[in-house]
């Protein structure tokens, strides 16, 4: 009987992942509203304007409802998309829509072979579509390059289990090339390689950096760098101290601002709490730097960065969880064993599933789902900080810590000693 609820679950779960994507497929012309951003932006810029002026990119197509959104990328990307203007809309959106089912579906095949098969069909289902109010079909609808990002990065880190340390600097640095901030992932040749060749990693990716960036100092972008930074401080400050942001925004310090109703204790408590994760991770993976880890302490670690750079990540949309949905499932591989951290596991997992209507609301019910993110992140980034770092043995982890500290501050080039269990 069991078995016959289980099956019935399954299929029920089914069921609704097929609808909400058929349904968004059909409506793939009229949705995508980022993509539509990206090419008005290329059109705007193709016609000589200033792509980093919103008044030129809203002149594309003033019928729009809407105020057009900012550009805030880099400009190498609008050569892609000027490309994709050569097409009519419909097929360029098309076009965009089918790229983005490829990368979809590489990921959760490869999701799937590596965590699903071994965690369950409900719990992969309920990790990929229903966690964090459904990450990857809300690229789908929005248009966004998530996907993309994910698929690069993950990518990479079949290079970096198949010890192709340059090509995972290479791939992580193109996931990276709409967000810097993805970038911080080549940290994780540490976890296979010698010092030296991480540090090449590093040259490698800041002189690609510097490549991307040198587009600046070619006309005309560079009659556009000062609009760009000024439409990007204006931009991030305003929506930041404005608690504009929607039920689509959220993190650690979004629940942290709209808990304590001021941008400035929530600022201080994130910054309090940014310093605390990130000195219990460093003592959790402390161990395991400049250290030749097999497949499954690899895949591991990784997913413990991912969750520590979302953590601590101060602006964070729906989309961008994607890159937890191979956490969770590791997550899962974790507590699986023990009852008690399972029973929580699935009680926060259900507590962040999709919620509807409810999450587009701006009132307290929408307040109450980014409440429940923030404590769903530190609740996963808890459940793998304490598998690699058990808080009973805390006060020896001190001891480490001073340990660590004063090599540091004596500038010792000692290698790291694992905790003693």
């Amino acid at each position: 009987m069991r078995s016959l609820w289980y099956k019935a679950f399954v299929a029920t779960l089914f069921c609704l992942i097929a609808q909400n994507f058929i349904a968004t497929s059909i409506k793939y012309a009229e949705l995508q509203w980022d993509l539509d951003l990206f090419l008005d932006t290329a059109i705007a810029y193709q016609n000589g304007a200033n792509p980093y002026h919103p008044a030129n990119v809203y002149a594309v197509h003033p019928t729009r409802e809407t105020q057009t959104l900012p550009w805030l990328y880099p400009p190498h990307h609008l050569i892609f998309f000027r490309l994709l203007c050569s097409l009519d809309r419909s097929h360029a959106k098309l076009l965009w829509y089918c790229a983005k089912i490829c990368a979809g579906l590489f990921l959760l095949i490869f999701w799937w072979r590596t965590w699903g098969q071994k965690a369950g069909m409900a719990i992969f289902l309920l990790c990929f579509h229903f966690a964090f109010r459904n990450p990857l079909l809300t690229d789908f609808m929005s248009g966004n390059f998530s996907t993309f990002e994910q698929f690069f990065l993950w990518i990479g880190v079949l290079s970096l289990l198949s010890n192709k340390n340059n090509l995972f600097t290479i791939l992580t640095f193109i996931s990276a090339s709409w967000k810097w901030t993805l970038s911080i992932f080549i940290v994780a040749t540490g976890f296979n390689q010698k010092k030296s060749k991480m540090i090449i990693s590093i040259v490698i990716t800041l002189g690609l950096i510097g490549l991307q960036n040198s587009l600046w100092l070619v006309s005309p972008w560079s009659t556009f760098f000062t609009s760009y930074i000024q439409l990007l401080s204006s931009n991030r400050i305003s929506e930041w101290q404005s608690l504009s942001w929607d039920g689509n925004h959220f993190s650690v310090l979004y629940g942290l601002i709209y808990l304590f109703q001021s941008t400035q204790v929530g600022f201080f408590i994130w910054v309090g709490l940014s310093l605390l994760i990130g000195l219990y991770s460093f003592l959790s993976i402390q161990p395991y730097i400049w250290k030749q880890n097999n497949r499954a302490t690899l895949l591991r670690l990784f997913c413990f960065l991912t969750l520590i750079y979302s953590a601590l990540m101060p602006r964070y949309k729906s989309y961008n969880a994607l890159i937890l949905i191979p956490a969770l499932l590791e997550g899962w591989m974790i507590v699986k064993s023990n009852p008690p951290r399972r029973t929580l596991f699935l009680i926060v997992l259900f507590s962040i599933s999709w919620s509807g209507v409810i999450t587009e609301r701006k009132d307290l019910l929408a307040q109450i789902y980014n409440l429940r993110f923030t404590a769903a992140m530190l609740i996963f980034w808890g459940i793998y900080a304490t598998h690699f770092l058990p808080l009973t043995f805390l006060p020896s982890r001190c001891r480490t810590l001073i340990q660590c500290l004063s090599k540091l501050l004596s500038s010792k080039n000692t290698a790291p000693q694992a905790p003693v269990s």
